[in-house]
């Protein structure tokens, strides 16, 4: 080759060996975006179809008794350190879940309830509580059982003596239409304290509480996690509180996001057996067949059974 002359570079684009991928690359775009419309339309269908499935996410009802104090504190402290922040922390950090409080119209019944002598709730209380006001799980706290004792620290002349305070709670948490208590713990903290605070909380003086308090505030959010976890573990279910063939009503609506169309699972009221202690349960019974919502009202909607059989009271509905 001639000094003067310099190699022309080839043209830009995909090398020889590299034709046939490239071709095979241009060739399947339209299919890969075609592919990705295909996909988002299956994932729009998807989600409705989860939504006529289970319900469009109904969301459940979880009656709180009235905050049992057990603490040195008077109420109103109790309720700014941990009741208030409880209550709160339930709301934002269980999604699908309303928490019935004092302020609902239903407080009434639940200030009512009467417990047997070992301090669980009879099961036919229960039950009302499902039929009557629908809601599903029944929550007791109690709050702020507070102690003190002295331990020895160090030895021989280093020996000395510290003072440790503890609060503690206790949730339950029962399931109303089988009975199950699906939480029973008992949750504490505890620091050290001064000779002042120790004193008081012998005495049973509130005057002189400081670390006490604050250990029954940093409570407020755990505990709402743990009665957060045990209200998930349950799946959504209520019963038929009336009925006529094929048709029946049950306790809830769109308060628990429940809309017409939505659709459901039938299934037979189960048999009672008796566990240990005594307690009644009831196991779920066979599934009668589907249905869907042909009525939504604010806290009763209309159902009704597709096919085969017929609905009564005390039938199970699930989405």
């Amino acid at each position: 080759m001639p000094h003067d002359q310099r190699p022309v570079p080839a043209p830009r684009g995909c090398p020889l060996k590299m034709v046939l991928p490239c071709l095979l690359s241009v060739s399947l775009l339209p299919l890969f975006l075609t592919g990705c419309g295909v996909i988002g339309k299956m994932g729009r269908h998807t989600v409705q179809a989860a939504r006529e499935i289970t319900g469009g996410g109904w969301h459940r009802k979880v009656g709180v008794t009235p905050l049992e104090n057990r603490s040195l504190l008077p109420d109103g402290p109790v309720d700014r350190l941990f009741q208030a922040p409880f209550m709160e922390r339930l709301a934002s950090a269980c999604p699908g879940a309303d928490f019935i409080g004092e302020k609902d119209k239903a407080a009434a019944a639940l200030r009512h309830i009467t417990y047997d002598p070992d301090g669980n709730i009879p099961h036919g209380t229960l039950l009302a509580l499902a039929r009557d006001h629908g809601m599903q799980q029944i929550l007791q706290v109690r709050a702020g059982h507070m102690e003190a004792e002295e331990r020895e620290t160090g030895f021989l002349l280093f020996r000395d003596i510290e003072y440790i305070g503890r609060v503690r709670i206790s949730l339950t948490l029962w399931d109303t239409l089988t009975g199950v208590k699906l939480l029973a713990e008992t949750m504490h903290r505890e620091a050290e304290i001064d000779g002042m605070e120790f004193d008081a909380v012998n005495a049973r003086d509130p005057r002189h509480l400081m670390e006490i308090p604050e250990m029954l505030a940093s409570l407020a959010e755990e505990a709402a996690d743990r009665v957060c976890g045990a209200v998930h573990d349950r799946d959504w279910e209520l019963v038929v509180v009336s009925a006529d063939g094929k048709t029946g009503v049950i306790p809830a609506g769109g308060n628990a996001g429940i809309g017409e169309g939505d659709r459901m699972r039938f299934y037979e009221p189960g048999e009672a057996v008796t566990g240990r202690g005594g307690r009644l349960f009831l196991l779920p019974g066979e599934e009668i067949g589907r249905g869907r919502v042909i009525k939504a009202g604010e806290e009763r909607s209309q159902v009704r059974l597709e096919g085969e059989g017929t609905l009564s009271p005390g039938v199970r509905v699930r989405p």
